[in-house]
């Protein structure tokens, strides 16, 4: 097996340990594309709400989405819920606050934008006060409404977003998957070696057996 096969088939291995059920990830490549805001959904709930979009906020992120991982809450690394799904889960990462906080501002008429960058997504909105991980230097694509806009983030540090990226998709991993992804990588890393191994241990085995039925005398 040449090196070209090899890293395809790894590159197979990783999505289906990741991914047994891979509709979860173009559903969510799907949405990341065009997030799902339903006013519908959080209708009843957003007419219960203050009307200052940063106390919605603050609710939102700590009472009605507290944050958890992907990997807890859809069993994926990565996943972009609806709003159908966040409200029944009531948890779940950045994604599921910003689709479920929109969707609320949406219903009560806020005027409001999606923003991300290249491992978050939050909502901005009139008077949100910028921090660390949410303004407009760190973002790269904007929606509002309809509108779509993609640009170069002013700032980005590559060794904080591989921090990030271990601490969310790695680090709450199942120990099962983490195992069964890595054996397989292995395994077909060693590919003609690792198959002839197992044929010599094989034809040994079944050798030794032969050899141990066959009569004395």
């Amino acid at each position: 097996m040449n090196k070209r096969w090899r890293l395809l088939l790894a590159l197979l291995w990783i999505l289906f340990v990741l991914y047994p059920n891979p509709v979860m990830l173009a559903t969510t490549i799907g949405r990341t594309i065009s997030p799902p805001e339903d006013a519908d959904a959080v209708g009843e709930l957003a007419r219960t709400l203050p009307d200052d979009p940063n106390k919605i906020r603050d609710l939102v992120l700590t009472k009605y989405v507290p944050y958890d991982y992907d990997w807890n809450v859809y069993g994926v690394p990565w996943y972009f819920p609806s709003t159908k799904e966040v409200l029944a889960d009531r948890r779940g990462d950045c994604e599921s606050q910003a689709i479920f906080l929109a969707s609320v501002l949406k219903a009560k008429g806020i005027p409001h934008q999606l923003k991300m960058t290249f491992d978050h997504i939050w909502v901005d909105f009139e008077g949100k006060q910028a921090n660390e991980m949410e303004n407009d230097a760190v973002a790269f694509v904007q929606r509002d409404g309809s509108n779509f806009q993609i640009k170069m983030p002013e700032e980005f540090n590559f060794r904080e977003y591989l921090t990030i990226q271990i601490d969310a998709r790695w680090r709450p991993m199942p120990l099962g998957r983490k195992v069964l992804l890595i054996l397989g990588i292995v395994a077909i890393g060693l590919g003609n070696s690792l198959l002839a191994l197992v044929y010599d241990w094989a034809g040994a085995l079944w050798s030794n057996r032969a050899q141990a039925k066959r009569p004395v005398g």
